[in-house]
């Protein structure tokens, strides 16, 4: 029996098998969208530049899935890369695969905590963040190194929208998500959602705690 949907985009037929495969042999059905080099065991991976096991998924389209086909969905540093309009999109897509009592998990900047660098005194943490941007990225101290790590967290890594913990809530609401909650990282009272995040592996977890925010929502 094929369990894969026929919406969006048709899947190969290598895709399909990895696809069937996995919903037939998994209880508990998760997605991780924009999963990059960072696959999660016992999850279905996908990227839109895919890796080794995982399959082709451009969240600013339909989703091949049928309605409520998981149980989770997360994407970890993959919301701020698209533009306003095609975020809600991917979140509606998101609630639609997700069952009734599903949970979705994000990960994505904090926009108030990098213009929290802009203070006049500086954190320990602020002070760790800024230094390690202009070192990792070998950057000219001659402008403000706060200006330069705004600059590099709007504008680098193909990013395009960054949200504030309030914007974020309310978008996920306005995709209608419940119980929306922000969480730290590695914590969830789900245990499915613990310790999932993989970014801090780059920077150290102080830095990733500090840049990032967690939240995770429900579709009713």
């Amino acid at each position: 029996m094929v369990l894969s949907a026929l919406r969006g985009r048709t899947l190969s037929g290598s895709e399909r098998a990895l696809v069937d495969q996995y919903l037939a042999t998994h209880s508990v059905r998760s997605i991780q969208v924009g999963a990059g080099p960072h696959n999660l065991p016992g999850w279905l991976n996908s990227d839109i530049e895919p890796m080794r096991d995982q399959i082709y998924l451009d969240v600013t389209q339909p989703f091949p899935f049928r309605d409520e086909t998981f149980r989770y969905v997360y994407a970890e540093q993959l919301i701020e890369h698209l533009p306003y309009e095609q975020a809600v999109f991917f979140l509606k897509e998101s609630r639609r695969v997700l069952m009734s009592g599903g949970k979705i998990r994000l990960a994505t900047p904090n926009l108030l905590r990098l213009l929290a660098l802009f203070n006049v005194t500086k954190t320990p943490i602020q002070q760790k963040l800024i230094d390690y941007q202009i070192q990792f990225y070998h950057l000219s101290k001659t402008p403000l190194p706060e200006t330069v790590t705004l600059n590099l967290f709007f504008r680098a890594w193909g990013h395009q929208f960054l949200y504030d913990p309030a914007s974020l809530r309310a978008t996920l609401e306005q995709a209608g998500f419940a119980s929306v909650t922000e969480r730290n990282l590695g914590i969830s009272d789900d245990e499915n959602l613990r310790g999932i995040e993989m970014h801090w592996q780059l920077g150290g977890k102080e830095i990733d705690e500090y840049t990032s925010m967690y939240f995770e929502a429900t579709r009713p």
